[in-house]
C-alpha cells in the first residue's frame, strides 16, 4: 500500500483524491465489516469548496457494498475535528433511537484532516423551497408539509438528553450571548443596515422580556441549521447533514434556519416569493413551538438579531452593488420582525 502524502492547504485535486483513496483503502475492511475480501473503491464524485473538499464513494467487496462521503477540511484544526468525531460517535445513537437521520461517523484521519460518513441520499430542502417559487399549489404544499415535519425533528435533536461524560461546550445564558454580541467585531457595513428603526441592536435588546436574561438553555444543537443541510428522499425522508452538535438555546438553530429562508426571498425577490418565505417560516415555527418550546418564542428576537448580524458580516465582502441591495433588503424586507411576532 502506498504511504498517504501529507495534504496541505494547496493540494490539489488530484493529490486530494489520491491521499483519501489511499486512506479508505486502509479503514474500508472496517466500513465493510469484511476482513475477507480485497476491497474497491469507487469515486463518484468531488466537490472543491473553499472551507473543505468532498468527495462520494462507493466501497465495494465481495459481500457488502457501501457508499460514504469523505469531507476533508482545509482550514480546520484537528484537535476540534477529532473532538465533533468523538462528538459524533456518542451522541448517533442516541438520534437513532429518536428517529432523527444523521449520516454515520466512520472514520477519522488527523492528518487528512477528514472525516468518513454513511452516505444520506435526498434532495436539499433549499432546492426543493426554490423550486416551489415556480410551481404550482401542489409542490408547495408538499414543501409545507416537508417543513412540517422538519420541525418536528428539530424539535426531538433539541430534546435529547446529553451525558455528563459527552464533550460538549459548557452551557450559555442567555446574557453570555448578548455579552458575546456585543464583542462582536461587527463593521461598517453591518451597522450601516442594522442601525434603523425595529432592526436597531439596542432596540431589540431594550424590548426583550425579563426572564430573558435569566433563561440558561442546555440543549444539543445542529450548529448549522440551514435548509441547505436537509435532504429530503424521494420516500419523503428527511436527513439532517452537517450537524457540528453544538450545545446552547434552540432558537439559535431556529434563527440560523429563519435567516436562510430570508436569503433566498432576497436572491429570489418575486412579487409571490416573500408570501411563500413568510408562510414556510410560520409553518416552521407553529410547529416548533408546539413540541414543548411556546415559552421560548420572545427570545426569538435576540436570536434572529445574532444570526442576521453574523450574516451581514460575512455578506460585507460583496461588491458595492450587491451591499447596496442587501442593505436595502435588510431594512424593507420585514420579514424577521414578521416571525418574532408569530
Amino acid at each position: 500500500m502506498n504511504p498517504v502524502r501529507p495534504a496541505g492547504q494547496n493540494s490539489n485535486p488530484h493529490e486530494i483524491q489520491y491521499n483519501l483513496a489511499t486512506w479508505l483503502e486502509s479503514v474500508a475492511p472496517k466500513i465493510l465489516g469484511c476482513d475477507q475480501c480485497t476491497p474497491q473503491i469507487h469515486v463518484d464524485q468531488q466537490i472543491i469548496r473553499p472551507k473543505a473538499a468532498i468527495s462520494f464513494y462507493r466501497l465495494e467487496c465481495t459481500h457488502h457494498k457501501v457508499r460514504c462521503c469523505v469531507k476533508q477540511f482545509t482550514h480546520a484544526n484537528t484537535e476540534e475535528l477529532a473532538k465533533l468525531y468523538r462528538k459524533g460517535q456518542m451522541i448517533q445513537p442516541l438520534l437513532g433511537g429518536l428517529a432523527i437521520s444523521t449520516p454515520h461517523f466512520l472514520g477519522f484521519n488527523s492528518e487528512l484532516k477528514s472525516i468518513a460518513m454513511g452516505f444520506a441520499q435526498g434532495e436539499p430542502l433549499e432546492d426543493l423551497i426554490v423550486t416551489s417559487f415556480f410551481r404550482g399549489k401542489a409542490f408547495r404544499k408538499y414543501c409545507t408539509t416537508a417543513i412540517e415535519r422538519l420541525a418536528k425533528i428539530q424539535a426531538r435533536l433539541h430534546s435529547t438528553p446529553i451525558r455528563d461524560d459527552m464533550p460538549m461546550a459548557k452551557p450559555c445564558s442567555n446574557s453570555e450571548y448578548v455579552r458575546r454580541y456585543h464583542e462582536l467585531h461587527v463593521g461598517e457595513f453591518a451597522n450601516e443596515c442594522l442601525t434603523i428603526d425595529a432592526k436597531s441592536p439596542q432596540r431589540v435588546l431594550d424590548s426583550l422580556p425579563a426572564q430573558f436574561w435569566d433563561r440558561h438553555e442546555k440543549c444539543l444543537l445542529h450548529g448549522d441549521f440551514q435548509a441547505k443541510n436537509v435532504l429530503v428522499s424521494n420516500d419523503e425522508e428527511i436527513s439532517l447533514i452537517d450537524l457540528s452538535f453544538g450545545y446552547g438555546h434552540p432558537l439559535f438553530d431556529v434563527a440560523q434556519f429563519l435567516i436562510q429562508l430570508e436569503r433566498l426571498h432576497r436572491r429570489w425577490r418575486l412579487p409571490h416569493v416573500q408570501n411563500l418565505v413568510r408562510a414556510y417560516g410560520e409553518v416552521f415555527l407553529s410547529t416548533f413551538y408546539g413540541q414543548g418550546f411556546n415559552h421560548l418564542r420572545e427570545d426569538l428576537a435576540f436570536f434572529m438579531l445574532w444570526s442576521t448580524t453574523h450574516s451581514l458580516i460575512d455578506d460585507a465582502k460583496h461588491s458595492w452593488p450587491a451591499r447596496a441591495y442587501i442593505r436595502h433588503y435588510v431594512r424593507s424586507s420585514g420579514l424577521s420582525d414578521y416571525w418574532c411576532s408569530v
